[in-house]
């Protein structure tokens, strides 16, 4: 009960601080997660809460962070990380702000896609996702 007032402040400070940092690019997602940003120097973490459920390298070699591809097929949307070769290493399924997601890339040096995709497509991506986060 000592800890409620505290708790009331804190919470919003927090996730407005998150809203900020979200506007200069520097982490995509909402608050609580699941949510990207960057870690140490060459990584990209996906946090979901206080966990950070991945780790992925980020550069140009087969299974680091190369791309992102924002997609919707039929009423589902989602994100998937990609590397140069088109593999998918992370699905992250809902939705994202385009106008975010282009910020995050743009600030990270990373390349962005936004396509509508086919059923064959759908199931080609998530399939070969090594990992998701609902």
């Amino acid at each position: 009960m000592a800890f409620s007032p505290a708790l009331l402040l804190l919470r919003p400070t927090l996730a407005r601080a998150h809203r900020w940092r979200v506007g200069r690019g520097t982490i995509l997602g909402p608050y609580g997660g699941p949510y990207l940003h960057r870690g140490s120097l060459n990584k990209l973490h996906i946090t979901q809460g206080n966990h950070v459920v991945a780790k992925l390298r980020l550069g140009e070699s087969p299974g680091q962070v190369f791309s992102l591809l924002l997609y919707r097929y039929e009423d589902l949307t989602g994100l998937l990380v990609l590397d140069r070769f088109g593999r998918t290493l992370h699905h992250l399924p809902g939705p994202w702000s385009p106008p975010d997601v282009e910020r995050f890339a743009k600030r990270h040096n990373l390349v962005l896609a936004v396509h509508r995709v086919s059923r064959e497509e759908y199931l080609a991506f998530t399939k070969s996702a090594g990992e998701a986060t609902p």
